[in-house]
């Protein structure tokens, strides 16, 4: 049995016993025995959330214009852009409090909470949407830095305990504006973002390296050009259909159907094309770079967060 034990004056607002859990109750004794702690409100530029919904529908949609960030384009703490819709500028123009900039931070209000993640400078300006809450850059902090520390232990576990005991989870812009942050030294704040430009290299890298495999295999089957991967941006799924999956994403049409169709009868009636073993060995070596920069790049960041949490420890 795990119990703790309070004194009447730490009850605060909140009564709920998940909200005085130790883990919680450890992260604000070293939180609050720190020397340069200040509020997130105080370091950012401007902390608000995104419009209402109906002020952007999926009529809106466009293939081309200003980028809207939805919480499906948020993977770890990157912008994940293959699913990315648009709108037009007129729209833009009645939504210009929801524009963010590169190097701004976003996080998720609903679904997978307290997801942080980095605005990229693919495109100058985005539109945030429903559910999202923008975080704006300012110069009173490193905002890579800042990143990695909401994305650690002293930056989630705060907001898991704001959210503790809701029906409906949810995160407002009092809970984001409240949290706790440790402004460590300029060059540490530096040393962080030096480490995440690395890891967001070895991604790109990554990426790369897959993309240049699907290129040799398809001029070999001579299939280049063709559109495997065709998402449609607008699409309906039944209430019957959900389930603990809330991302858009999982209910692409193209996705119910390949499970519908996938028997194993159909598993075993695949047909796979002999291609030279030369060709073989060279997509499988670039495969295999892929998923070794993946992971390296995955590592400098889990390295990160590790160097913020225990340099807060270290200072406690």
């Amino acid at each position: 049995m795990i119990a703790s034990i309070i004194n009447f004056s730490q009850l605060e607002d909140r009564i709920d016993a998940e909200y005085f859990k130790p883990e919680y109750l450890k992260l604000e004794k070293i939180l609050n025995n720190q020397e340069n702690i200040t509020e997130l409100n105080s370091l950012a530029k401007e902390i608000n959330c995104g419009p209402f919904g109906s002020l952007i529908l999926k009529e809106h949609y466009l293939n081309k214009g200003l980028p809207l960030l939805r919480i499906t384009n948020l993977k770890d703490i990157i912008i994940d852009e293959e699913d990315l819709v648009f709108i037009n500028q007129e729209l833009d123009n009645k939504l210009k409090k929801y524009i963010v900039n590169p190097y701004d931070i976003v996080a998720s209000q609903r679904g997978t909470i307290g997801i942080f993640a980095q605005v990229n400078n693919s495109y100058s300006n985005w539109i945030i949407s429903a559910n999202l809450i923008a975080i704006k850059q300012s110069e009173r902090i490193n905002f890579t830095y800042l990143l990695i520390l909401l994305n650690s232990k002293y930056g989630i576990n705060q907001l898991k305990r704001k959210i503790s005991g809701q029906i409906q989870e949810k995160i407002t812009t009092d809970d984001i504006k409240s949290l706790k942050i440790y402004v460590a030294p300029s060059s540490f704040q530096q040393h962080i973002e030096d480490l995440v430009k690395l890891s967001f290299e070895k991604r790109k890298q990554a990426e790369e390296k897959y993309q240049e495999a699907e290129k040799i295999l398809e001029k070999e089957l001579e299939i280049e050009g063709f559109d495997f991967e065709k998402t449609e941006k607008t699409f309906e799924a039944k209430f019957s259909e959900i389930n603990d999956r809330l991302d858009a994403n999982y209910y692409q049409p193209k996705y119910s159907l390949i499970q519908t169709n996938l028997t194993i009868e159909a598993i075993k009636s695949l047909i796979i094309p002999i291609i030279p073993q030369s060709i073989q060995h060279q997509i499988s070596s670039l495969v295999q770079q892929s998923f070794s920069l993946r992971q390296e790049s995955k590592e400098l960041l889990e390295k990160a967060k590790k160097e913020v949490e225990e340099l807060i420890e270290k200072r406690k």
